[in-house]
């Protein structure tokens, strides 16, 4: 089974039905549609010269019905794989990482991101609107040979239907605290991924999801892109995810039923929405972060929805666990999925730890990794006998309930005690204004030791909150001092940008 296979099957069945609206431009394609579009494609990869000796072909686009057309086309070209570039933070970097690599050397972009980014065509990028002439003369010769049969038997000797084990994307870690690492996710890992969220979530083809999250993030990529056409649902897609007001209206108009995103993106709906606004919803999930409680708490009180919480990784397809209807703890991260096995060992060795007790998370199964591309001293450092170590520290309860204690990463050694930073950050969290984007990170001093510094992109009152903080955390867990920042440095996705921060921090004088 493959992705494109999947799609060609769901275009036979739902071959009239809107498979894909393009918010922007209101433009709706249908998935016969998109299953022709995607072919024509694919004919003009296979015939470009360019293209001909190159395994990978890189995609710069947002959300929208050409990003999934131009990854179908690529995969139904037998030997070649997407590789898909974050073009939010630092594109010219990120093309410069994936060229070297992945030994690749051309992209397929639009010129209206690029006029959207401020930035000049780089060398190796090919516009979509650039090729459409070609387009034009591939959709008339397919058209002078009779309406095709788009069935997968109809097409299996056109082009490359795929296999389980092939790789069906290169994604790129996020890199927020430390070099981003190339991830090949097979057909195997994302399919297996989809299944089990549905057979988790039970979604009936109906539904409408709002795709909010960038398809260069694999949370974005499999939930907000594949799951939707295993369910044979219809898609609204957004090239602008921080366009808060835009996606808040598109909820309303199109009655959307599914939203998934991360906690930030949820909190920024809350300030622009209205009731009505999410009347519409039936499903909300939140992943890519730690979900606070009080974005939990305003959606039950002012909304009535609930958010539900799930955990997974890059290397995973990404969902390892998830909450949902009937089955949802508040705190936790939820209960693994089907396809998933989970142990939690103890953080300084291998040995498995009691149930309750706090640990390492390992993973193993089908939606994990093979291993990071042409990197064999970090695959050994994060997959043993099959299992990844996440590298993050949960404890799991009786009921097979995950709670995230924290990145091991950001946990930090302070007079023989490991602390967890996200720990502190959720007590700081209760004294500062709301839409305050911080974190605490540790400087190591080579008198004093480890000192925590708290980092803010507003002014506050530090005294008054670390003496807040002394009611409730340890002399040891409080921030030394107070760095305040014009912006704090946030990744793709939103989420901070650990490694910016603390080199920040390393070039302060305390």
């Amino acid at each position: 089974m493959s992705l494109q296979k999947i799609f060609i099957e769901q275009a036979v069945k739902y071959s009239s039905k809107p498979c894909i609206i393009d918010y922007d431009s209101n433009q709706t394609l249908t998935y016969r549609d998109v299953l022709v579009r995607s072919l024509v494609v694919a004919k003009m990869i296979a015939m470009d010269p360019r293209f001909k000796t190159e395994q990978f072909l890189g995609i710069i686009l947002p959300d929208s019905s050409v990003h999934l057309i131009v990854k179908l086309a690529i995969l139904m070209n037998k030997g070649k794989v997407p590789v898909i570039i974050n073009y939010a933070t630092g594109l010219t970097r990120n093309m410069d990482y994936a060229k070297a690599k992945c030994e690749m050397k051309y992209f397929i972009s639009s010129k209206l991101l690029f006029q959207r980014l401020n930035v000049s065509q780089p060398e190796g990028v090919i516009f979509i609107e650039d090729m459409m002439q070609t387009a034009m003369s591939v959709m008339k010769e397919m058209n002078q040979t009779g309406t095709p049969d788009l069935s997968v038997d109809g097409l299996k000797d056109k082009i490359n239907i795929g296999n389980d084990d092939d790789v069906a994307v290169m994604l790129f870690t996020s890199g927020s605290e430390k070099e981003p690492k190339a991830v090949p996710l097979t057909h195997r890992n994302i399919i297996t991924n989809i299944s089990d969220m549905q057979e988790r979530l039970k979604l009936p083809d109906t539904y409408v999801f709002a795709s909010v999250l960038p398809y260069f993030h694999v949370f974005g990529m499999t939930t907000s892109l594949w799951l939707p056409i295993y369910v044979g649902a219809m898609n609204v897609c957004h090239p602008n995810p921080l366009s808060i007001q835009t996606v808040v209206d598109s909820l309303s108009k199109y009655k959307v039923t599914a939203l998934l995103g991360i906690p930030s993106f949820f909190h920024a709906y809350f300030s622009k929405a209205k009731k009505e606004d999410f009347a519409s919803l039936e499903i909300l999930i939140a992943g890519g972060d730690k979900l606070p409680q009080q974005i939990v708490t305003n959606y039950e009180t002012h909304f009535g929805k609930i958010i539900y919480e799930g955990y997974g990784a890059t290397e995973l397809s990404p969902v390892v666990c998830l909450n949902s209807p009937g089955q949802n703890k508040k705190g936790s991260i939820g209960t693994k999925l089907k396809s998933v096995q989970v142990k939690v060992l103890e953080i300084e060795s291998d040995k498995e730890v009691p149930v309750g007790t706090q640990g390492r998370l390992v993973v193993k199964g089908d939606s994990v990794m093979k291993g990071y591309y042409k990197d064999p001293e970090k695959t050994a450092a994060v997959l043993k006998d099959g299992w990844y170590d996440t590298g993050d520290i949960v404890s799991i309860d009786e009921d097979g309930f995950i709670f995230f204690k924290g990145r091991f990463k950001r946990f930090v050694k302070i007079a023989g005690e490991m602390i967890s930073l996200m720990f502190i950050e959720s007590i700081v969290s209760k004294y500062l204004p709301h839409d305050t984007k911080f974190c605490v990170v540790p400087k190591e001093h080579p008198v004093k030791g480890c000192q925590l510094i708290l980092v803010t992109d507003i002014e506050v009152d530090f005294e008054k909150i670390r003496s807040e903080l002394l009611k409730e955390l340890k002399p040891i867990m409080i921030p030394k001092f107070l760095h305040v920042v014009d912006t704090m440095p946030l990744s793709g996705v939103g989420k901070i940008d650990y490694k910016t921060v603390e080199k920040e921090v390393l070039s302060l004088e305390l």
